[in-house]
């Protein structure tokens, strides 16, 4: 994940074994959130799908379905986002629990739900993926702000999203008329 994190547009050296589990995780990630709609065959271009998908072959553990695909979102922003240059990305895409992560709030049993996701002026550079709605569908909280972000204002938030912040980036577009009920 680190290459594709540093300019590398291509990973290289996989065994067998290591594609294999790429294809259980992607399989079991497309099986949890079919919306998702992975490929299964291991991908080499440093995509930020790929390289969450291919950062999870590196995890130890068999999460529950729910961690993974949480695991999985996180990942993908991290590297959407520039994440090794975030002024702080502590614990970050390390054994420490997700909840603990540098502006990951959560709750729900175990809590493994992310309920807010503030990087307020952490350095982000990068777009907002489009699948945000489907990776955080208990999202209530982003706040995005100060940071340089570019790309278009996206059409789409998670459905329990109330509260959003993305002032003082450089995205393009106007406001969707669903963002209506949202507070500044």
């Amino acid at each position: 994940i680190a290459c594709c994190l540093c300019g590398h547009t291509e990973l290289h050296g996989f065994t067998g074994q290591e594609k294999n589990a790429y294809r259980f995780i992607a399989q079991k990630l497309n099986d949890t959130l079919p919306e998702l709609m992975l490929s299964v065959e291991p991908n080499t271009t440093c995509t930020p799908q790929s390289a969450a998908i291919w950062w999870l072959t590196e995890q130890s553990d068999s999460p529950s379905d729910q961690v993974l695909v949480t695991q999985y979102a996180l990942a993908v922003l991290f590297v959407s986002w520039n994440g090794l240059y975030w002024k702080n990305n502590s614990r970050w895409l390390t054994t420490y629990p997700f909840c603990s992560w540098e502006g990951i709030t959560c709750s729900g049993n175990n809590e493994i739900v992310v309920e807010e996701i503030v990087l307020y002026e952490q350095n982000l550079t990068g777009t907002i993926p489009a699948d945000m709605p489907e990776l955080f569908p208990s999202l209530r909280v982003l706040d995005l702000s100060r940071n340089e972000l570019v790309g278009s204002v996206p059409q789409m938030l998670p459905p329990n999203v109330s509260d959003i912040g993305l002032a003082n980036n450089m995205l393009g577009g106007s406001l969707p008329a669903s963002w209506s009920n949202l507070t500044e």
